[in-house]
């Protein structure tokens, strides 16, 4: 592997990013950072701002490059600019007020969404998974930096994170060792019907591993555990490089694997079935906003997970669209999280603080899949998607898709209209209203303008299979 072929100009972003982590650690070697209040934070958020630009910049629907190690097709460019945005909105959130190791946290920040596009954009499985353990890492030291709960919730995470990297790291040897080739490109030539029982068992177990990372039924326990128990803005970081990197990486695994075993888009309906199912009979009960955003991030990986589903399985218009939904849904709602004081529900929002409550309405109905949201779309490409697929299933996703309405809109109706106690709470910073608002209003203009936003999201879907 040449130097030349990680440094290419439509790699910018990345290269941004491994330059701003290597500046904040440099920063953070010099005394004088520890007392420069934010600085730190603001070099941060500056060099996100920027990666995201050159993603921008680098979107050519037209173009789908695979030289080198890494993809600059639509589908990682597609994924670079969720995850950017999901960290720049994270930044929004971060306490104006919080002290100790900015320049330290602002590195493992920019590590951990250097590593998540690397993971979507890797050409060879090695580089995947560097990728995906230097989000993991990142993350995992990044949550432990902070209060008490959030360094418990780290802990509680390495488990099934480590669980996520062993099967990972089997999956990709026995696929090497059974086609031969770890190159993404020379897997997809290799796989066929005939394909030795090795390739398919390592196929298997890597998707396991990133069914793990996705926070998949049985492994979801994880996803609620992160959004209640860290910051917030810690949280969506955390969904937005390690659940959304995993879905992305899944949807091209699905691609090769369809050659060799045509069945495995049953599979794939079958997982996001019971993810769905299961993420919506728990949080039916929930009063407790965070909790019911964790339960949220199940519950849209699982249509995630249908949307690759359809013909032909892998990435497609439905996944890049759900995925949209998930983070603006999340961003907002962590942002109205700020409103309340621990313990406290969302009952009465609306009456207390209207701009918050107004937003986290419009984050939940999103969640719910309905219009004027951008979800509704969402939801209409899905099932367009599956138009071929068994009516069983489709009937019992249906079926998930009213429960789900019912699940976000009863805790939407509480935050408008319950009573919650008269000056409980506090005001949002700035910072977080700023991106409440952002949010609400995204989730509304894509729902009432979707054309954009759904022509990329073809773009992307119709220039995945590279081979």
């Amino acid at each position: 592997m040449r130097w030349t072929d990680l440094v290419r100009p439509d790699l910018a972003p990345e290269a941004t990013l491994a330059v701003l982590a290597l500046g904040l650690a440099l920063l953070d070697a010099l005394p004088w950072t520890r007392r420069s209040g934010q600085t730190p934070e603001y070099f941060t958020l500056a060099g996100l701002l920027a990666a995201l630009s050159l993603s921008l910049l680098a979107w050519d629907p037209a173009r789908v490059s695979g030289a080198g190690r890494l993809y600059a097709d639509p589908p990682a460019v597609f994924a670079d600019l969720l995850i950017l945005g999901a960290a720049v909105l994270a930044r929004l959130l971060a306490a104006p007020d919080r002290t100790g190791d900015r320049a330290a946290a602002g590195v493992l920040t920019t590590l951990a969404v250097l590593g998540a596009m690397i993971a979507v954009s890797a050409r060879d499985l090695v580089v995947l998974f560097v990728g995906l353990e230097l989000t993991s890492l990142s993350l995992l030291a990044g949550n432990g930096l902070g209060r008490k709960t959030a360094a418990r919730t780290a802990l509680s995470l390495a488990v099934p994170w480590a669980a996520a990297s062993a099967l990972t790291l089997m999956g990709i040897a026995s696929l090497w060792a059974g086609a031969g080739a770890s190159d993404w490109d020379l897997l997809k030539q290799e796989m066929d019907p005939r394909s030795p029982q090795l390739t398919v068992t390592g196929g298997a177990l890597l998707l396991a591993g990133l069914a793990v990372r996705a926070g998949v039924a049985p492994f979801h326990f994880w996803v609620s555990e992160v959004t209640n128990g860290c910051a917030r803005p810690a949280a969506l970081l955390t969904v937005a490089t390690a659940v959304v990197p995993a879905l992305v990486v899944i949807g091209r695994l699905v691609e090769i694997l369809d050659a060799a075993r045509p069945d495995v888009r049953l599979l794939l309906l079958g997982a996001a079935i019971l993810t769905v199912t299961v993420a919506n009979l728990l949080a039916l009960p929930r009063r407790r906003l965070q909790r019911l955003l964790g339960y949220g991030v199940v519950i849209h990986a699982g249509y995630a997970l249908a949307a690759m589903a359809a013909v032909p399985p892998g990435l497609s218009s439905g996944l890049w669209l759900q995925l949209t939904v998930l983070i603006l849904a999340l961003g907002g709602g962590l942002a109205v999280c700020g409103a309340m004081d621990r313990g406290e529900t969302a009952d009465g929002l609306a009456r207390r603080d209207p701009l918050a409550g107004g937003a986290l309405c419009v984050a939940l109905i999103a969640l719910a899949g309905l219009p004027p949201t951008a979800a509704f779309a969402a939801r209409a490409a899905l099932f367009s998607g599956l138009a071929e697929s068994l009516s069983t299933a489709s009937a019992l996703l249906l079926a998930n898709v009213l429960l789900t309405a019912v699940v976000f809109l009863r805790f939407a109706a509480r935050a408008a209209l319950g009573r919650g106690q008269a000056g409980a709470g506090r005001p949002l910073d700035a910072g977080s209203l700023s991106a409440a608002v952002l949010c609400a209003g995204m989730l509304l203009a894509l729902g009432l303008w979707p054309a954009p936003v759904a022509r990329a999201a073809e773009a992307a879907g119709a220039a995945a299979g590279i081979g």
